[in-house]
């Protein structure tokens, strides 16, 4: 083989994995607004928006067919079947809870089989947010997040309020972050491609915590110290991957309280979590106490 041609073939083997990423993402994308906006297009079996119904059928065919250009995975077969009855429930006007119960399934078998990352690497700067949040967004938005923004006038849809409670609820961080990344079809939400990653992370937090008063934040951050929700946030990719409607199926109100705390405030998430050199020298005392325990049990008289 040519030094050329290996060449070339090295470098689409190592962009293979990346490009599965991006077309998994982008199902991913697809999978997280059907699920959210189905119930704004069918109820009781009947269509109550036609703009939105037939937007739920591009959406979901979108994803049954870019799930077939996916490259070649064990759980490849299943995920194009968990596509296909997606499909089949948008197209027979299933009840909403169960088209969002498959469309979630699904976008987490998609994400455990491709190895997507859906959380940043480092807790975000909403300060940051809040900046590129006021520079690019709150033209369309508004100031505070509820869609009145005077260059959203007259666009349909309109942008998104990120104060209506309903939704918000249903959409995680992680589909903040891919919206920001990808854009939204139909919309005039187009993707932020200028902005890096952790600017992305920055802008999906802060806007996801536009919603959450100052009440409800005390009340969200008395909910966390109480520790009662650590178990269920050990990691950025816990409070980023689920909406809040996922994390108080999962694990209670108090956890979904204390996910809004969160959400304005990551870096909590670190906070009072032992120092890995603390941590290591914790664990080394732990393990020379026992083993001097152990010595002890060893030698001890037997009264033989």
């Amino acid at each position: 083989m040519k030094r050329s041609s290996f060449a070339l073939l090295c470098g689409l083997l190592l962009a293979l994995p990346a490009f599965a990423q991006d077309g998994a993402q982008q199902i991913v994308h697809l999978l997280d607004y059907v699920g959210v906006d189905y119930a704004g297009a069918v109820e009781d079996g009947k269509v109550k928006s036609a703009d939105e119904y037939r937007e739920m059928l591009e959406f979901a065919a979108q994803a049954q067919e870019r799930m077939r250009a996916l490259p070649e995975n064990p759980a490849r077969k299943s995920l194009l079947e968990g596509a296909a009855a997606l499909a089949r429930l948008v197209e027979g006007k299933a009840p909403a809870p169960a088209v969002a119960a498959a469309s979630a399934k699904l976008r987490w078998s998609l994400i455990g089989a491709y190895g997507l990352r859906v959380a940043p690497r480092r807790a975000p700067d909403l300060a940051r947010g809040k900046a590129l949040y006021a520079a690019n967004c709150a033209a369309c938005h508004g100031a505070e997040g509820r869609g009145d923004g005077p260059a959203g006038k007259g666009l349909e849809p309109r942008p998104a309020n990120f104060h209506d409670a309903a939704r918000m609820s249903e959409r995680s961080l992680y589909g903040l972050y891919n919206a920001i990344a990808l854009g939204v079809s139909g919309t005039s939400m187009a993707p932020f491609a200028q902005f890096g990653e952790e600017d992305r992370w920055a802008l999906a937090f802060f806007v996801g915590s536009l919603g959450t008063g100052a009440e409800r934040l005390a009340k969200a951050e008395a909910a966390w110290r109480t520790g009662a929700a650590v178990a269920a946030f050990p990691d950025l990719a816990s409070l980023t991957g689920y909406s809040a409607n996922e994390v108080q199926q999962r694990n209670g109100k108090a956890a979904a309280l204390a996910q809004d705390y969160l959400r304005a405030h990551p870096e909590a998430l670190q906070a009072g979590k032992p120092k890995p050199i603390a941590f290591a020298r914790s664990k080394l005392a732990q393990s020379l106490s026992a083993n001097q325990l152990v010595k002890e049990f060893r030698i001890a008289p037997t009264g033989d």
